[in-house]
């Protein structure tokens, strides 16, 4: 059975600044030159659906 020192640096290397574990947090990247592409409807479907997923994470 592998350690828990082991465990933490082979699967989760990155998982190490505080409060990790803690909340939940979703990260949306969305490429700029593509994002001034989108017609002003889609720009607002992109802005509610993020604005409603940080609502419900933060209800968690």
């Amino acid at each position: 059975m592998p350690t828990r020192s082991w465990a933490s640096t082979k699967l989760a290397p990155n998982c190490c600044y505080p409060g990790c574990g803690r909340r939940l947090q979703l990260d949306l990247y969305i490429n700029q030159k593509a994002y001034d592409a989108l017609t002003p409807a889609y720009k607002a479907i992109v802005e509610a659906g993020s604005a409603a997923a940080h609502v419900d994470m933060q209800a968690k």
